[in-house]
């Protein structure tokens, strides 16, 4: 329901950590690692094992293993880093793929901190040697590998193999904060 002023969500958790807001999804991770969504589930970006639909209610993502610290909400999709350093991915994942439940990302080599998606479906992942991956839709060079082809594969991002602390996607722009400043 729409509302001019703010409203509490009922039926969440009370251990809410942080709160990532996608086109029409949003999702809440807990302190313990577990995630509630709620709103549009057109590409099954409520992580239920369904597609289609609208959700008012929270609720809980399945299949997410040992925990989340890690999440991102694009227009469609979502990703979550696990606390096994693991990158899982649901709703329209890349330009080719979608999951209406989490999946692992093909060709991610394990270690991962933190995830971040884009407006128009690019991701990336930063591992904790501080080295960025990422992929999807690759307009005006968004994945930062030299080249503006999209890519279903993680691909390395040219000149951080390590040293970034945190990553942020916007429209079609891909940014790192590396340590030093």
């Amino acid at each position: 329901a729409d509302s001019a002023t703010p409203v509490t969500i009922t039926g969440l958790p009370s251990n809410i950590a942080s709160v990532e807001v996608g086109a029409q999804t949003i999702c809440a991770l807990t302190t313990t690692g577990d995630v509630w969504c709620w709103g549009t589930n057109g590409s099954g970006q409520l992580g239920q094992g369904t597609s289609g639909g609208i959700s008012p209610a929270p609720v809980q993502v399945t299949s997410l293993g040992s925990g989340v610290k890690s999440l991102a909400l694009g227009d469609e999709s979502a990703c979550a880093v696990t606390s096994a350093g693991t990158l899982l991915c649901w709703g329209d994942i890349d330009n080719s793929t979608s999951s209406n439940h989490p999946v692992s990302v093909a060709g991610m080599p394990g270690g991962e901190a933190a995830v971040t998606v884009g407006t128009y479906g690019a991701t990336c992942a930063l591992s904790t040697s501080g080295g960025v991956r990422c992929f999807g839709y690759n307009y005006d060079g968004t994945l930062g590998n030299g080249t503006d082809t999209n890519s279903n594969t993680p691909v390395q991002v040219k000149g951080i193999s390590k040293g970034a602390k945190t990553i942020s996607l916007a429209e079609y722009t891909g940014f790192a904060l590396l340590k030093g400043g």
